[in-house]
């Protein structure tokens, strides 16, 4: 009614933007991919479904393609692994890549491009203006969360490559960034023009106040 007020918020991501805005980092000019840790993420099991994808498939497809480039572009593939994720368990799946947990942000601001599916990162791609190079495989597609890559993707003006498939990479499409695609992305899903470059929770703050 007439005594509501809307305020718009930014995304957690953003708020990580900023407070990370100004800080001195040594660009890595590598690549790095979005870790979702697929073959055993707590939340298919949390909702009784099961994994997506199987460790013994995905793994192995992703370093054949981390290997084909790193020799196309001639730099090394981190790993930006998923917050939640327990790589200190298993065996070393990434083939001895560097791996990260925790420094997201930073492994993307320094990158020269970001490699995923449809993890939430993405949006630190978006902010950081990075090309981002979305993958899937033939399990992801027979399981339909291929899909979800699918949608996240057009909305870079990007088309998931298949890793299982012969690999054949326009690199000059891959690392192009669509400035205005990225732009109604950030409005549609992280910050909106109209807000300030503040945090979140001084924007509630303020809002009070003024109430």
């Amino acid at each position: 009614d007439k005594n509501t007020r809307i305020v718009f918020l930014h995304a957690f991501d953003y708020d990580l933007f900023l407070e990370n805005r100004g800080k001195d980092l040594l660009a890595s000019g590598n690549a790095v991919f979005l870790d979702s840790y697929l073959p055993f993420h707590e939340d298919d099991e949390m909702v009784g479904v099961w994994h997506w994808v199987s460790a013994s498939n995905y793994y192995p497809n992703l370093c054949k393609f981390f290997d084909y480039v790193e020799k196309e572009q001639n730099l090394r593939v981190d790993i930006a692994a998923h917050p939640r994720s327990f790589y200190e368990k298993h065996p070393d799946y990434f083939g001895k890549r560097k791996l990260d947990v925790g420094r997201t942000i930073e492994n993307v601001r320094g990158a020269k491009f970001v490699i995923a599916h449809e993890s939430n990162a993405i949006n630190f791609a978006v902010i950081y203006r990075k090309p981002v190079i979305f993958v899937i495989t033939e399990e992801m597609v027979r399981n339909n969360v291929a899909q979800m890559v699918c949608n996240i993707a057009s909305h870079l003006g990007k088309v998931p490559i298949n890793i299982d498939r012969p690999l054949v990479v326009d690199w000059n499409k891959e690392l192009a960034v669509d400035t205005k695609k990225y732009n109604i992305f950030l409005d549609m899903f992280i910050k909106k023009d109209c807000t300030e470059d503040i945090n979140s929770w001084q924007v509630v703050a303020d809002t009070l106040k003024g109430l």
